[in-house]
């Protein structure tokens, strides 16, 4: 089990409707970046994507998830969180964890943030 960190356009990384993510934007974002892996033979998403974390790339894996509405990863170390917030930057989005809180630039959480659009759950 894991905390996932989203990049997205929309309110929040659970709307279903809002700005989407192009396949077309994703792809560009990872076909200029060395560090981004796409992984095109997975038939259930080819535009999932894969970042060898450094110093240990074996053990420092992580996966990008894509869909329209945001990209999600699973547990982002600091490295990874810095990446995604560089992409959200080039995609214009911005980066939400599960508990509706944003990232700044330097990857810390506005915990003042946290639970605006979900109170009471």
């Amino acid at each position: 089990m894991g905390y996932d960190i989203y990049i997205t356009r929309r309110d929040t990384w659970y709307d279903d409707e809002g700005p989407e993510i192009t396949p077309e934007e994703w792809k560009a974002v990872v076909d200029a970046d060395p560090r981004l892996i796409l992984l095109d033979q997975d038939p259930e998403n080819p535009l999932n994507a894969k970042m060898h974390s450094t110093p240990n790339p074996y053990h420092g894996v992580r996966y990008f998830h894509y869909n329209t509405s945001d990209i999600r990863v699973k547990k982002p170390n600091k490295e990874t969180l810095l990446k995604m917030l560089h992409i959200a930057k080039i995609l214009g989005a911005r980066v939400i964890g599960e508990a509706d809180e944003i990232y700044a630039e330097d990857g810390t959480p506005d915990k003042a943030t946290q639970y605006t659009v979900r109170d009471g759950w």
